[in-house]
């Protein structure tokens, strides 16, 4: 792990190996709010971005697709520089080898403020198997779940640590959310369900999984949080002063 204190408008040059994943965050290290985009520092469009994954600061899970040198760019939205810096966080890690026939699921968990969880932390159980443990240090971790297509998993959450507004997690495969916890999280055996190493379908609550509606009918909504894409910005939001919110589309 490395950080950096950068300012908006600046960016930090890293040595990247392909197959290697990476996290870039700012999360709980600055109160304004932060941009993330990431560049081939030899040229070329961007490989990744992110405004708002945890509040309004930023993180990007990022598998390096060559070995060289990646820009990342610091901006503070919308694209300024400020006099303060915001930590950037950087963590490694060498690639998790599914097993044959099977893939990856990813279990993401963030500390908004950046000063960990203490005693709370995730419970995740494999196919019946003993559960395994964890949590966050700083402002964000990343398990990867090796599984095979009919598995299934269990999930739990203890709240034993202060700050539970601060913490939130979510179990992904290629980017779509199986689940999510919102913020705070419910304590307990929280999920339950069979992997299929197919990745889920965009929520409801972004925009791109937006339910059509062509006639008349009653819709709940039970969500609990934003979505995995910030829909809404200062650019987008119109009259909505607050940006996003929960909600379904």
């Amino acid at each position: 792990m490395a950080s950096t204190c950068l300012f908006g408008g600046e960016y930090q040059l890293i040595n990247v190996v392909a197959g290697n994943t990476y996290t870039f965050s700012t999360c709980g290290t600055t109160l304004w709010d932060t941009q993330i985009t990431l560049y081939n520092n030899a040229g070329g469009g961007s490989l990744g971005f992110n405004d708002d994954a945890c509040g309004l600061q930023s993180s990007i899970t990022w598998v390096a697709t060559f070995t060289g040198q990646l820009r990342v760019l610091i901006d503070a939205f919308p694209c300024a520089n400020l006099s303060s810096c915001a930590t950037l966080t950087v963590n490694c890690s060498t690639p998790v080898v599914p097993p044959p026939g099977g893939c990856i699921y990813m279990l993401n968990m963030f500390d908004s403020f950046g000063d960990g969880w203490g005693a709370s932390s995730v419970g995740v159980s494999i196919n019946g198997g003993p559960f395994q443990y964890y949590t966050v240090t700083g402002t964000n971790n990343s398990v990867a779940l090796p599984v095979m297509p009919g598995n299934s998993i269990v999930l739990t959450y203890s709240n034993a640590g202060p700050w539970q507004g601060e913490n939130s997690y979510s179990l992904t495969l290629g980017g779509g959310a199986v689940f999510s916890s919102g913020t705070p999280p419910a304590a307990g055996t929280v999920f339950a369900g069979t992997l299929t190493c197919v990745p889920p379908p965009a929520p409801p609550e972004d925009c791109i999984g937006s339910i059509t509606i062509c006639n008349g009918q009653s819709f709940n909504n039970t969500t609990n949080n934003t979505g995995q894409v910030a829909d809404l910005n200062l650019s987008t939001a119109g009259c909505l002063a607050n940006n996003e919110r929960q909600g379904t589309w």
